[in-house]
C-alpha cells in the first residue's frame, strides 16, 4: 500500500493508506464522510426519541399520580390536560371545582405542586402544574389548539 503524507507540517503529518487498486477518489472520500454523517444523524434521532418517549411517560405518571393526589384530597378534579412543549418540558392543567377551586384548603395543592416539581424537574425534565376552575363553558378545543392535546379523566 502507498503512502500519502497529509501536511505541511512534520510533527503533524497524517498517513493516509492508498489501495494498491490506485488509491481513493474525491467522490470515495465524500461518500464516506456522508454515509458517516447519515449514520450520526440516525443515532442522535434515535437517541432523542427514547429520550422524548421516556420524558412523556414520565411526565403521564406524574399527572396521573398528581391526579390521584387530588382525588384522595377531595379535590375532585374533572379532568387533566397535558402539553407537550417540547423534547423535555411539559405542562398540565387541571380542571377542579369552582367550590373547591376557591376553597381554603386548596393552597395544600399548591404545596404538593411544588414538592413534586423541585423533586423531578432538572436538566432533561422539566414539568409544570396549572389548576382552572371548571365551568360550563370551559371549550375543549382551545385546550387542544393550544396544545393541550393529552387528556386523563371526562368533564
Amino acid at each position: 500500500m502507498a503512502r500519502v503524507a497529509v501536511s505541511g507540517n512534520k510533527n503533524q503529518d497524517w498517513i493516509l493508506d492508498k489501495p494498491k487498486h490506485g488509491g481513493y477518489s474525491e467522490n470515495d472520500l465524500i461518500d464516506a464522510y456522508l454515509a458517516g454523517k447519515r449514520e450520526q444523524r440516525d443515532s442522535e434521532k434515535k437517541i432523542l426519541i427514547e429520550r422524548f418517549v421516556s420524558n412523556l411517560n414520565k411526565a403521564k405518571t406524574r399527572g396521573i399520580d398528581f391526579f390521584r393526589f387530588l382525588v384522595a384530597e377531595k379535590q375532585n378534579p374533572k379532568i387533566a390536560y397535558l402539553k407537550i412543549e417540547d423534547i423535555s418540558k411539559f405542562q398540565i392543567v387541571f380542571i377542579i371545582p369552582q367550590d373547591v377551586f376557591v376553597s381554603e384548603g386548596f393552597p395544600v395543592v399548591y404545596s404538593k405542586a411544588r414538592e413534586i416539581k423541585q423533586e423531578v424537574n432538572d436538566d432533561t425534565f422539566h414539568i409544570s402544574f396549572s389548576f382552572m376552575p371548571f365551568t360550563e363553558s370551559i371549550n375543549e378545543e382551545r385546550l387542544i389548539s393550544d396544545g393541550f392535546i393529552l387528556r386523563h379523566g371526562q368533564l
